[in-house]
């Protein structure tokens, strides 16, 4: 199973992690209003544009696969 058990969309996590890492590195020299980006970024990513839509489009395709329910 590897990376899958822990995340279904581990490119989009990756993503995650870039921007809150890159603001990480950046808080002590940016203002702290900055957490907007990342915060902004995971938002859409959790509940827009990325996993919701690739979880619609999937459970559509194999809804009926026992595999892909577990």
């Amino acid at each position: 199973m590897g990376l899958w058990r822990f995340s279904r969309h581990p490119n989009y996590f990756g993503e995650m992690m870039v921007w809150w890492s890159l603001w990480a590195l950046a808080l002590p020299c940016a203002p702290v209003w900055t957490i907007t980006s990342p915060l902004f970024v995971t938002f859409l990513l959790t509940r827009v544009s990325g996993v919701p839509l690739l979880e619609k489009k999937y459970d559509a395709i194999y809804a009926n696969d026992k595999a892909y329910q577990v």
